[in-house]
């Protein structure tokens, strides 16, 4: 389930950048910089280490979702 809340981020990052939208992913940085952390850390399977991604997920789907509607509602 921990795997979960780190890859959202990722594929969000992916996402963006794959839409060519590079000024978009500024918000996702503080959550890419609390994983580039986790990988760094000697203690990285450690749940309260993760906790920070756990509040964090819910915001990024909610800014993927509102960046594909605007797209829908800008094509029609």
């Amino acid at each position: 389930v921990m795997a979960a809340y780190v890859w959202v981020p990722i594929y969000a990052l992916v996402y963006i950048l794959a839409k060519k939208e590079k000024n978009k992913f500024i918000p996702l940085i503080p959550a890419l910089i609390m994983i580039a952390f986790l990988l760094v850390s000697p203690v990285n399977n450690n749940r309260r280490y993760v906790f920070p991604l756990f509040y964090v997920t819910p915001m990024i789907i909610g800014y993927i979702s509102t960046l594909k509607s605007r797209k829908i509602t800008k094509e029609s």
